[in-house]
């Protein structure tokens, strides 16, 4: 049987935390370890996993581990990988603080890992939004997919008649192979992903994919999620606009590089996009068109620097890239900083 870890990386959010750690807690499978990566500045998150270990006591998980993040506010991938050098899983899944997995979601990655080979180097699940209708004319042609234009689509609420292989997945209901994250060196942390984080888990895929990995798109592994407050401004607002160029066009251009046909056709769409919706507004609309346009001219400056300095290579092989490949190289144990 494999084991399944399980890396929640939070902000502020001990409440969220408290109701992910009983909807695990109810998972059969249960998984065997779970790790907290709490970048929060106090201790209520803390206070929240302690109790829940006073509670549950060998009734809990096997390895339930609370890790601080110091590195500060908008740093996922620093925890997921602050995560990964504490896994012990054959599988390790992330969710978001905010996202609470509902019944059969473990049995169902682990499933589909037991009955594919070492190909396969990722599944996720849909992603229900509390509170927001369920789409119903969703094509799963269209789920979770990179196109040659540059655009993305997610849909990852969207039902499927089955199992379908996708491009990418949410990061807020995904898993992976231990071997796939070891490979490529676990996420990339050199640059800040900014108010919106889009594109600090996708850039994950775009590696694997240039390695001819695949991901598996499981809609029976559900998270319910709470789209909770954010830790600045409210979402999708200008910022949240600009940090999204800016994050899509490093990752375009230190992926693929600069004179890719599919960094300029996604430039090109856009910018003809947000020039057709500002062109039926004012104000706002206009506003929108130059801080996206922004978020673009910035992506493009630094995914230049990042081209220059480490090139196109889909395996990272930074001090910390290797660090994590030697630890998830390892054999699995139960580990020995539980509760750092």
């Amino acid at each position: 049987m494999l084991r399944l870890s399980v890396v929640i990386a939070t902000l502020n959010r001990p409440d969220c935390v408290q109701r992910c750690l009983d909807a695990l807690l109810a998972q059969e499978p249960r998984p065997q370890q779970v790790i907290v990566v709490d970048s929060s500045p106090d201790s209520r998150t803390d206070d929240v996993v302690k109790e829940f270990m006073r509670t549950h006591g060998a009734q809990g998980f096997d390895d339930l581990i609370y890790q601080k993040n110091t590195d500060g506010y908008l740093c996922t991938p620093n925890s997921r990988n602050k995560g990964l050098l504490l896994a012990t899983g054959d599988v390790i899944a992330m969710i978001d603080d905010d996202a609470f997995v509902r019944e059969g979601w473990a049995a169902r990655f682990l499933e589909a890992y037991e009955t594919h080979g070492p190909e396969l180097a990722a599944v996720g699940g849909r992603v229900l939004n509390i509170g927001q209708p369920i789409p119903t004319d969703i094509s799963p042609d269209t789920i979770g997919r990179f196109y040659p234009d540059g655009n993305i689509t997610g849909h990852f609420d969207a039902d499927a008649p089955g199992n379908i292989y996708v491009d990418h997945l949410m990061g807020a209901n995904m898993s992976f192979r231990r071997e796939a994250l070891a490979r490529v060196g676990g996420f990339r942390q050199d640059q800040r992903f900014g108010v919106s984080g889009v594109r600090e888990e996708t850039e994950v895929f775009v590696r694997f994919q240039k390695l001819g990995l695949k991901v598996l798109y499981v809609p029976g592994a559900v998270v319910d999620h709470l789209g909770a407050p954010q830790a600045f401004g409210n979402r999708f607002d200008l910022r949240y606009r600009f940090w999204t160029n800016r994050n899509h066009a490093i990752m375009t251009v230190r992926n693929h590089g600069v004179a890719a046909p599919i960094l300029w056709r996604n430039i090109a769409k856009s910018s003809a996009l947000s020039a057709l919706s500002a062109g039926k507004k004012v104000g706002g609309a206009v506003a929108g068109l130059g801080v996206e346009g922004a978020g673009w001219v910035v992506g493009l400056a630094m995914g230049l620097n990042f081209l220059r300095k480490s090139g196109k290579n889909p395996i990272l092989n930074d001090p910390l890239a290797q660090q994590i490949r030697e630890k998830l190289s390892q054999p699995n144990s139960v580990s020995a900083d539980k509760n750092a």
